[in-house]
């Protein structure tokens, strides 16, 4: 994971794709609902809470990154295995009300 960044940094860079990406929207809140390491082995835990701003993807499709928020200032890049991709449903669930910022 690669953060925390200035507001814009990755979200407004050219390539990131500031659309839907299987079930995150754009602007929505969102929790770890199961504890997954993303590419860089770093621990993402149930709780863990932030806003999906966009992605991108890097190379022939190895990996995707997922650009989060997790205090609506800064932002941060979590890198996903592209063959993880089709599990994040399993792992990430749109938050509650009161894990809302």
């Amino acid at each position: 994971m690669h953060g925390p960044e200035t507001t814009g940094h990755w979200s407004k860079r050219k390539g990131t794709i500031v659309a839907p990406y299987r079930h995150l929207v754009p602007g929505k809140r969102y929790t770890v609902a199961e504890t997954f390491l993303d590419a860089q082995r770093h621990v993402h835990r149930p709780g863990e809470c932030w806003s999906f701003l966009g992605h991108t993807s890097v190379g022939a499709a190895e990996s995707i990154i997922l650009f989060v928020s997790f205090d609506g200032q800064r932002e941060w890049a979590i890198p996903i295995e592209y063959s993880s991709a089709d599990s994040l449903q399993n792992f990430i669930a749109e938050a509650s009300e009161q894990n809302a910022l």
